[in-house]
């Protein structure tokens, strides 16, 4: 399948979407059109989300940036598991991530997770295919939906800044619950890909 989440692909969604919804229309006025934030189909997109879980964007970019020069700048699966332990911790990484990663790039190996593969398959089969991997929660196969494949109609209502987004985008005063972020993307299919970066977009461009 190919990534549909170019920059005139997220224009043409939004707009659809403004011409229905009030509040997309407003939205896009204050802050206008969202970004293609596309990532490659690799090894080293999705052991940048893993160390981006619960850090800041700042130490996120740090430590991947200390892991690609351990692999001599290219960090694929065979360079990763060459690191010794001692140089993974001295470059940010915990001992939870380092388990992550190596079982990542194991399964990688073994084929278990073709990552190539992942373009041909639904949705949903991406979904099964990469939260089979430890440490890969929804999240995780949410993000690589999104930003490495392009596929349109992923909503990912636990991530915080979604929820902030589309609170402040709904005129909510505070922040919506994750299920109620989860009711509040209904409106939105088959684009809530689009929803979702215009929300991250908004908390960040916002006046």
């Amino acid at each position: 399948m190919k990534f549909q989440l170019k920059k005139d692909d997220l224009n043409i969604h939004l707009t659809k979407l403004s011409k229905k919804r009030t509040e997309i229309r407003i939205a896009l006025k204050e802050v206008g059109y969202p970004k293609c934030r596309r990532k490659p189909i690799t090894f080293e997109s999705l052991t940048h989300i893993v160390i981006g879980q619960q850090v800041s964007t700042s130490a996120a970019l740090s430590i991947s940036t200390k892991l690609k020069k351990l692999c001599a700048a290219k960090l694929d699966a065979e360079n990763f598991l060459n690191i010794s332990t001692e140089s993974l911790k001295t470059a940010g990484l915990s001992v939870q991530k380092r388990r992550y990663l190596r079982e990542l790039a194991e399964a990688t190996i073994i084929d278990e997770l073709s990552i190539n593969g992942l373009q041909k398959l639904t949705d949903d089969e991406v979904f099964d295919k990469i939260t089979s991997i430890t440490g890969f929660g929804p999240w995780s196969a949410q993000m690589f939906l999104i930003f490495s494949l392009g596929r349109i109609d992923i909503w990912p209502a636990g991530d915080l800044g979604v929820r902030s987004g589309i609170g402040k985008i709904c005129n909510f005063s505070d922040r919506p619950s994750e299920k109620e972020t989860i009711l509040l993307g209904e409106v939105y299919k088959p684009y809530r890909s689009s929803v979702s970066l215009l929300a991250w977009h908004y908390i960040n461009n916002k006046p």
